[in-house]
């Protein structure tokens, strides 16, 4: 990737990070970044197409995230948990995307609606080609693994924030617990 590139995209990242999408000018990005703003539109046709291209890095850096989460575990169980785990703790604790949330919860900016329904459909596309791999190596059952990817990334979803707003949140040993009750037990092969 170009120098001038990455300039923009960190700046971006910086910029949408302190003050959301909506206060996010070209301008400003182009300030923090060192380039005149017309350096940016050699790269990305608007703001929208830049905050997609940084949807994908992140998704990019959640999977490296995910891969060194299930390095030492054993079982198949194990690792679909530490890797969905992963996925959802970088979620929960980037800056960017805690800032973009409150975004659109507070204001609904649609093109943040769309990057966050983005980021979710990349998650799910991620936990996907695993289930597949999965199933090709015979480590779980057959199944849809679209289908099975959306209804983990939902469990844990709902695991990890939803209970969260009205109890005690779950520690990560209960939500690998309730994954295995719920869901992995039922795939899983007998050996």
């Amino acid at each position: 990737m170009p120098e001038r590139k990455h300039k923009i995209i960190e700046a971006a990242k910086t910029s949408f990070s302190l003050y959301g999408y909506k206060g996010t000018t070209m301008d400003r990005i182009a300030k923090i970044a060192g380039v005149g703003k017309g350096t940016i539109y050699i790269f990305f046709e608007n703001k929208e197409v830049l905050l997609n291209e940084i949807i994908t890095g992140l998704v990019d850096e959640m999977n490296r995230e995910a891969d060194k989460a299930i390095l030492g575990k054993e079982t198949i169980r194990e690792k679909h948990h530490a890797a969905i785990y992963a996925l959802l703790m970088y979620r929960k604790e980037h800056e960017l995307l805690i800032k973009l949330a409150r975004e659109e919860n507070d204001i609904g900016t649609e093109a943040v609606k769309k990057a966050l329904q983005e980021l979710e459909t990349q998650i799910v596309d991620l936990i996907s080609s695993r289930l597949t791999r999965a199933i090709k190596n015979g480590w779980i059952k057959e199944c849809d693994p679209e289908i099975t990817a959306f209804v983990m990334y939902k469990m844990y979803t709902a695991l990890v924030y939803d209970w969260e707003s009205k109890h005690s949140p779950l520690t990560d040993e209960r939500i690998s617990e309730l994954f295995g009750l719920y869901l992995m037990d039922g795939l899983a092969v007998k050996k």
